[in-house]
């Protein structure tokens, strides 16, 4: 199995490609960081006081104190900490990388309304990256993530949404 990593503004999704998933190059597409180093700016006046200091020990690698902080903002219903805490298995920061634990907290983040792990699953099953390709499903999620009042969010479920 080959790995691909996709970077998407704050998340990034490592996938294995099983046998019916295509075979891709490594993509990633970012926005910019803000001077803290980690915490995108048009993130930071969104964030609460809990996630902006998880957000920071996360820019610090400190993950002995962000990953439970994290769990129990997820625990809460917190879409955030859940997207963060697939980014972290996604690219194995802190945590054993496992693609199918990252996939399952890109998945929770989405139903609780975190428009960029939407986007992060839309793209998925667009593309076939640990997913079998669905159209269907692809739209779905990216329909939902276009709806974001974040412009990056929006702009990238809108040019993927072009490409099914």
């Amino acid at each position: 199995m080959r790995l691909i990593a996709v970077g998407l503004l704050a998340c990034s999704l490592s996938f294995s490609v099983g046998s019916n998933a295509q075979s891709v190059p490594s993509l990633r597409v970012t926005a910019p960081l803000s001077a803290e180093g980690g915490v995108p700016k048009y993130e930071d006046a969104r964030l609460s006081d809990a996630q902006r200091t998880t957000a920071s020990w996360l820019a610090q690698g400190n993950y002995q104190s962000a990953i439970p902080a994290l769990q129990d903002l997820a625990r809460d219903g917190d879409g955030w900490a859940m997207r963060e805490i697939g980014r972290l298995y996604a690219d194995g920061r802190g945590v054993a990388p496992d693609s199918g634990k990252a996939l399952g907290w890109f998945y929770e983040a989405a139903l609780a309304d975190d428009k960029p792990s939407m986007l992060v699953l839309g793209i998925a099953f667009s593309r076939g990256y640990g997913v079998d390709r669905d159209s269907s499903l692809a739209r779905s999620w990216l329909q939902r993530a276009r709806t974001s009042d974040d412009i990056h969010v929006a702009g990238a479920a809108a040019d993927e949404l072009r490409r099914l």
